[in-house]
């Protein structure tokens, strides 16, 4: 039998590994929760009508599953693609997103199309977006000082990703690149429970 002195170095390494792996944990659960209360879930940039969950919004899996959070939302119509069930949708206003140059179309199939420059993440993950875009008719443009017409886009418009989420917090950023290269970022955080 060996005397207990020659297991003290691997035992002290397996309590460091323990202790800084338990130090791991607690940080990021405190660096959550900081990134959940203080540099997200700001108000809704002029490029977003809303999103859906709303922002600090808490709701069962089944609610979301069966696209309850979406309907929550006060005065949003029409309905979301796939009509919100499991989807975090968006609105997204190109009023401010628009640079002179930019031409819109009401779909990618016409030309070029702004969803296309959407992304959005999921608890870090990028998430694929539905197929089906809602464009609203409307047509907004961009004008330069002599009032001329420099850019347009169409829209509103409403879009989707479908995403399988379990019971915890989750993060959501969309991302909006411009024609520039400029990236305009917006997260959130919602929480589902049981």
């Amino acid at each position: 039998m060996k005397p207990i002195n020659t297991y003290l170095p691997v035992i002290s390494i397996m309590l460091i590994i323990v202790f800084v792996a338990c130090q791991n944990v607690a940080f990021q659960n405190n660096e959550r929760e900081r990134l959940a209360t203080k540099e997200i879930n700001q108000p809704l940039p002029s490029y977003l009508s809303y999103v859906a969950p709303e922002p600090e919004t808490v709701h069962s899996v089944e609610e979301f599953n069966a696209g309850a959070h979406y309907y929550s939302i006060k005065g949003v119509y029409p309905g979301p693609p796939g009509d919100g069930r499991n989807r975090v949708c968006i609105e997204l206003v190109a009023t401010t997103l628009l640079e002179p140059g930019d031409y819109y179309d009401y779909s990618s199939r016409q030309g070029d199309f702004l969803p296309d420059q959407v992304t959005l993440y999921i608890d870090n993950r990028k998430a694929e977006r539905d197929e089906e875009v809602i464009s609203i008719l409307d047509i907004v443009f961009l004008r330069d000082e002599n009032n001329e017409i420099v850019g347009s886009a169409v829209g509103p418009q409403i879009m989707c990703w479908p995403v399988t989420l379990e019971p915890d917090i989750h993060f959501a950023t969309i991302e909006v690149e411009k024609s520039s290269g400029m990236v305009e970022i917006y997260s959130w955080s919602f929480e589902l429970t049981e």
